[in-house]
């Protein structure tokens, strides 16, 4: 595709990896947001993200602009990578998808590939998108082709950067299709894969994220019943794990964070097409995902119960972000575990040294009655557990399986971890 210019819309979390390849291939590439401070970083030639120097060799040009149309009428290429988040009933919420959508269809020409990479319920391209173009007089699939290539990301996973991840495309025409694969076949290192019709991609990236969201559930809940029988189930897991057909591993936690798996779900219960059909099976998962965080506070009442603590009891968080040594607290369980225990009486302190600016202390060796994992930072595994004794901590709740139990209890700390159960010195609770 030699000469093309593409236009990213969105520099966020899925723009930027997404703007960065489109410079490593060589395009020309212009990038659009409503966020003043990633377009500036751009224009430095700069990743918005990372902080990183962009790609720049000699023949590609890389600019931004606030305005989407600026973007399109300046590209042959569109790569649409904005949020759609869910609102307050938790409904699929298009306002961004919509207003891009509309800014495509005023500033295209004819004859460009548009592909959205935004997470959406089946049949929102053609129920939503395609009818924006048609009332500006595009025909999809004759005079511009609108493709779907449901973005797969995993922040800080450096096993799986964007490039070595496979792609599913679907598009409204064969000629769309052949042309969004070509796209990627050159930003990509890994292989693309066409689907029949764009529905089927679309639903590709739901069925991805709720299976996750369904196993998940499933282990919390189990860990949950296995905590008042003192059995730790990350062992069980690892043990079921052996078996090399048939089981797939999933661990317990604090609450499932992002900007994925806590949203996905709701774009297929509660997207138009779908809300009348009830899916039982989903709506249960959320259901005990959601509580997640809320079973963490409970069992950290009755940790400070068992230790007979006052009404002036305390107690530090580490971790703030959802997923361990990146900035992003998107959908994160450390909010809903924080208010949970201001409302339980504690006074509550943070420390994360990935989000500072929710950091109420700088170390995380300060004088707390209990100390509650939220987030399995790296840093945080090489805490000094002695530290902590030395500072007065007199319980630990571990939100992520990451401490050494026997440890804590030698050092004379009671004990609470999701699927392992609450230990009291050194006599387990059965």
């Amino acid at each position: 595709m030699d000469g093309s210019t593409v236009a990213v819309i969105g520099l966020g979390y899925v723009g930027a990896p997404v703007l960065e390849r489109c410079l490593a291939a060589e395009y020309s590439v212009i990038g659009a947001d409503i966020e003043e401070d990633n377009v500036n970083d751009v224009q430095a030639g700069i990743n918005p993200l990372t902080g990183d120097p962009l790609p720049s060799p000699a023949m590609v040009s890389s600019e931004a602009t606030t305005r989407n149309r600026t973007a399109v009428e300046a590209a042959n290429i569109i790569v649409i990578t904005v949020p759609t988040p869910v609102d307050d009933r938790k409904r699929p919420d298009f306002t961004a998808l919509k207003s891009v959508m509309r800014d495509v269809a005023a500033g295209a020409q004819g004859g460009e590939l548009v592909i959205v990479e935004s997470t959406i319920p089946p049949g929102t391209t053609e129920s939503v998108l395609k009818p924006i173009l048609e009332e500006e007089g595009f025909e999809c699939g004759e005079d511009i082709y609108l493709a779907h290539s449901p973005e797969r990301i995993d922040p800080n996973n450096e096993s799986w950067p964007l490039e070595a991840i496979p792609r599913v495309v679907g598009a409204w025409s064969d000629k769309g299709r052949k042309q969004a694969i070509e796209f990627y076949d050159t930003i990509l290192e890994s292989d693309v894969y066409p689907a029949s019709a764009i529905e089927i991609a679309e639903a590709s990236k739901i069925l991805e994220n709720t299976f996750r969201d369904v196993n998940i559930a499933f282990v919390n809940e189990i860990a949950r019943t296995f905590d008042n029988f003192g059995i730790d189930i990350h062992e069980v897991i690892d043990l079921a794990a052996t078996k090399p057909y048939g089981f797939m591993p999933f661990y317990p936690g604090a609450g499932v964070g992002g900007h994925c798996i806590p949203v996905d779900p709701y774009l297929l219960l509660n997207g138009n097409k779908y809300r009348d059909i009830d899916q039982e099976f989903l709506r249960k998962a959320r259901s005990v995902n959601e509580q997640m965080p809320r079973y963490l506070v409970e069992q950290t009442k009755n940790l400070a119960a068992d230790l007979q603590l006052g009404s002036d009891r305390s107690a530090l968080i580490l971790g703030v972000s959802f997923k361990s040594d990146i900035e992003d607290v998107r959908g994160s369980p450390y909010f809903p575990i924080r208010d949970g225990l201001v409302d339980a009486g504690f006074s509550v302190e943070t420390y994360d040294p990935w989000v500072p600016e929710q950091s109420t202390v700088d170390a995380p060796y300060i004088n707390a009655d209990l100390v509650i994992l939220v987030t399995s930072h790296e840093v945080f595994k090489s805490l000094e557990i002695d530290r902590l004794a030395e500072e007065g901590v007199k319980g630990i709740v571990d939100g992520r399986d990451q401490f050494n139990r026997e440890e804590i209890l030698d050092y004379g700390m009671a004990y609470f971890g999701i699927g392992k159960g609450k230990y009291l010195l050194e006599n387990p609770i059965s």
